[in-house]
């Protein structure tokens, strides 16, 4: 199965919409815009809600805790590495490992088998990322994993820029 979530470009917080192939709305994911840490409510077009992803705070490295139908299944654990981004996905066994210059990751299972591809769509109003799911009972569990690899990218754009603002104010001056 094939996703695409593409991100609102103008809202406050987090917003995306989940398209299936035929651009039919499959899911809508929404963020609060006043919550301590990330979260991440994940619907059906119905309204129906399906999953959540909701940041921990005070961690050392990027931690993420996911719910599908109200019960935690996974724990996303982004892993300190300087070049390849990796994360574990703590429940089912999966691995991520990425290349962050062109966000593209994909998903591995405990015998090493692809689970998931995700890719970043460029020249596209807001991000947008395209998923594939070869196993349908994979698919709300691999696209929070996508969302979750968002949100850590994000903070880290937001403080590499916050990072050279800064420096860029104090350079030069005595």
């Amino acid at each position: 199965m094939q996703l695409f979530i593409k991100q609102k470009l103008l809202s406050f917080n987090d917003q995306f919409t989940v398209y299936d192939s035929n651009q039919q709305v499959l899911y809508r994911v929404r963020g609060e815009l006043l919550s301590l840490g990330k979260k991440l409510h994940i619907t059906t077009d119905d309204g129906r809600e399906i999953a959540l992803v909701t940041q921990k705070l005070l961690t050392y490295r990027p931690r993420f805790l996911v719910y599908i139908g109200g019960r935690r299944v996974a724990q996303i654990l982004r892993e300190m590495t300087l070049v390849i981004p990796k994360y574990d996905v703590i429940g089912p066994g999966w691995r991520v490992k990425g290349d962050f210059l062109n966000h593209n990751y994909e998903i591995f299972g405990r015998r090493n088998s692809s689970i998931a591809r995700i890719t970043k769509k460029w020249l596209s109003w807001g991000d947008t990322y395209c998923i594939d799911v070869p196993n349908p009972s994979d698919v709300i569990l691999a696209m929070c994993v996508a969302l979750t690899i968002d949100c850590v990218d994000a903070e880290r754009q937001a403080s590499q820029t916050q990072a050279s603002m800064t420096g860029g104010e104090t350079t030069g001056t005595k």
